[in-house]
């Protein structure tokens, strides 16, 4: 998988993340906007980071790649969000090629 049919993956992701939240009541929205403004923050980082093909297609096997980089980013105390992200693409991603190999 290449670093665009993964982003074209992420964007419907959003979509879907986005049209979910649309169906949940306002209190929901508001407790919710804290990730899906981060959310949107990292796909707009993903846009502009080199990612291998091989990071590429073991992130893109995931049934949320978009989640992958939210939760990589929520475990890394402190980390910004652009340091997490450079994290998951380096040495998070490895993970997943393991637990694919079980």
């Amino acid at each position: 998988m290449s670093k665009e049919k993964l982003l074209k993956k992420i964007h419907a992701e959003e979509k879907e993340f986005i049209d979910a939240m649309m169906l949940r009541s306002p209190a929901e929205i508001i407790e919710a906007a804290y990730e899906i403004a981060h959310k949107r923050d990292i796909i707009c980082i993903l846009e502009t980071t080199s990612i291998p093909d091989e990071q590429a297609k073991a992130i893109g096997c995931l049934a949320n790649s978009l989640d992958f980089f939210y939760w990589v980013w929520m475990d890394c105390d402190g980390d910004s969000l652009k340091d997490a992200i450079d994290y998951a693409l380096t040495e998070e991603w490895k993970h997943i090629l393991v637990t694919e190999a079980e």
